[in-house]
């Protein structure tokens, strides 16, 4: 079952273009933090034209690209520009196609080459690379195809996932669960398969773009695809550890780092609109339950700020256990930082030489009040980085 998330095939594809050795001042964006820069990708995408070179403006920027070339991005000034598409070889009064383009600051975006020589096409087509959960893959088409009509992409035999897709077109990006899927492009309002795309692989935490090309009359219609990491969210949270000893022990190193405490950036708030929010983490880490309370240890919880070592939290591995065998740590703020939670410990059902470890904490004002861990501030450790990437990172 294709699953939707939200709202773009991993295939090897040759990378044959090589930078011409040109000077690229006038087109290229003057610094690496140039925000009105536009990131582009070229795409050859019309396998009956051959090689091309193709220009800026006056510039000659790639050369020798070949069918299904995909280069590796250029930041580009961004604006309106004429884009010339020539023979490899050739000179601009032999362009096979030419096209005044928009480049919108800021963007990433695929500059892609489709259609037969007889009426190619030249496109800019921006590219969604906003961060994606854990087990969300981002889909969308671009129809490259001139002779096929309006295109249905669907699940083979099931429903359409994306109508009507025209000629030099393109859909709106979808997320969905990462997996494999059997899809197929239907000619639009049938059942008449075009193009059948069995297997498409769509890898979690990636960006992809599925091209339709060729020509359907003679028939060499085919899939090209391209793949992208998308972007990485950098959330503010707590580090945590265990370290061997107590809330006292004096720099103590850690024994096993935990994941980042903090809130999904991809949750949506539910429930009660004063609910106090609560910052949690999951961890498998590879040391045992029965070695963690056989001796002295204990769960820490570090400040935020990525350039200290204190404590805001602590608690000792040690209490009563559950009867699924968990035990829960209480965990204590540290020098009135107003943080304090529980701490879950459970043998890993699969592997008993390994601890599942649930951390969640609450930050009020109100919790200053409480008891602090004492002498707890003296704790010296080395933490992880507060800042991490939101996909969770366990000690496997």
């Amino acid at each position: 079952m294709f699953s939707w998330r939200r709202r773009h095939l991993i295939v090897a594809l040759p990378l044959a273009a090589l930078l011409a050795a040109v000077n690229f001042s006038s087109i290229l964006a003057q610094s690496n933090a140039d925000v009105d820069g536009t990131t582009v990708q070229v795409v050859h995408g019309a396998p009956a034209v051959g090689g091309i070179d193709l220009y800026v403006d006056d510039t000659l920027v790639f050369v020798g690209l070949t069918f299904a070339a995909v280069t590796d991005p250029i930041t580009l000034g961004s604006g309106d520009r004429i884009v010339t598409i020539v023979p490899s070889g050739g000179e601009r009064p032999d362009a096979l196609s030419r096209a005044d383009v928009v480049l919108e600051p800021g963007d990433t975006a695929d500059l892609a080459i489709l259609g037969p020589a007889e009426d190619l096409r030249i496109g800019v087509y921006p590219i969604d690379l906003s961060p994606l959960p854990p087990s969300v893959a981002r889909l969308d088409v671009i129809g490259g195809s001139a002779d096929t009509g309006l295109l249905d992409i669907a699940v083979t035999g099931g429903d359409v996932l994306f109508p009507a897709l025209q000629y030099a077109g393109s859909t709106v990006p979808a997320d969905v669960t990462s997996g494999t899927y059997d899809l197929e492009a239907r000619y639009a309002g049938s059942e008449a398969i075009a193009l059948a795309l069995a297997g498409t692989d769509l890898q979690p935490e990636l960006v992809h773009r599925l091209y339709i090309v060729g020509e359907a009359a003679i028939g060499q219609l085919q899939p090209m695809v391209v793949s992208r990491p998308a972007n990485t969210v950098v959330i503010e949270g707590h580090p945590a550890w265990i370290q061997a000893g107590d809330c006292v022990a004096q720099t103590r190193a850690a024994m096993a780092d935990l994941t980042m405490v903090s809130i999904s950036p991809f949750a949506e708030p539910i429930g009660h609109q004063g609910a106090m929010v609560t910052r949690s983490s999951l961890t498998t880490i590879g040391i045992g339950f029965d070695v963690l309370v056989g001796d002295a240890h204990a769960v820490v919880i570090g400040a935020s700020d990525t350039l200290t070592k204190n404590a805001v939290a602590c608690g000792e591995v040690g209490g009563t256990q559950a009867d699924d065998g968990a035990l829960v740590v209480g965990l204590r703020q540290v020098a009135a930082s107003g943080a304090v939670g529980v701490a879950v410990l459970a043998p890993n059902v699969l592997d008993p030489t390994r601890t599942d470890v649930s951390v969640f904490l609450v930050e009020d004002e109100s919790a200053a009040r409480l008891p602090a861990a004492p002498d707890a501030a003296a704790i010296d450790v080395e933490p992880e980085l507060a800042r991490l990437p939101a996909r969770p990172v366990a000690d496997r």
